[in-house]
């Protein structure tokens, strides 16, 4: 599909119809174009790090999600997001500093003690991942 269109928000919208196609490289390429229209909007970035996590280029999927974070550092979807990624690739310590700034911020985020209780079994800290497990419980 060809877009002739200079309205970054739909590139945004081609990337999710591509990613759900699992066309990755054209979802790639959507969220490329958008940013090339605008590359201070954080959902593009976001979008390009779901598409390039959704490839399997992890690294790739990082940066943009470091860049996404740069750009919104309010938004702790995006520090999930790469706690979530980096707990995937076996980076246990960077997701562990992303999900406890995550619970840090927002403490009533479930899936985020859940998700962090699972780094702190892998890292072997069953102390915290109990108390992970406990928050994550008592907030559902």
């Amino acid at each position: 599909m060809k877009l002739d269109s200079k309205d970054e928000e739909s590139w945004l919208e081609l990337v999710t119809i591509y990613i759900f196609d699992k066309n990755y490289a054209e979802s790639i390429r959507a969220a490329q174009e958008s940013l090339n229209i605008n590359d201070k909007k954080p959902r593009a970035w976001g979008a390009l790090a779901v598409a390039q996590g959704d490839s399997g280029h992890k690294d790739e999927a990082s940066n943009a999600l470091l860049r996404t974070m740069d750009l919104d550092p309010e938004n702790i979807a995006w520090s999930f997001t790469l706690g979530g990624l980096y707990y995937q690739d076996g980076k246990l310590e960077e997701a562990k500093k992303n999900l406890e700034r995550v619970v840090k911020l927002d403490p009533e985020f479930t899936v985020a003690w859940d998700f962090l209780a699972k780094v702190y079994i892998a890292l072997g800290d069953s102390t915290h991942a109990a108390i992970a497990q406990l928050k994550a419980r008592e907030k559902i």
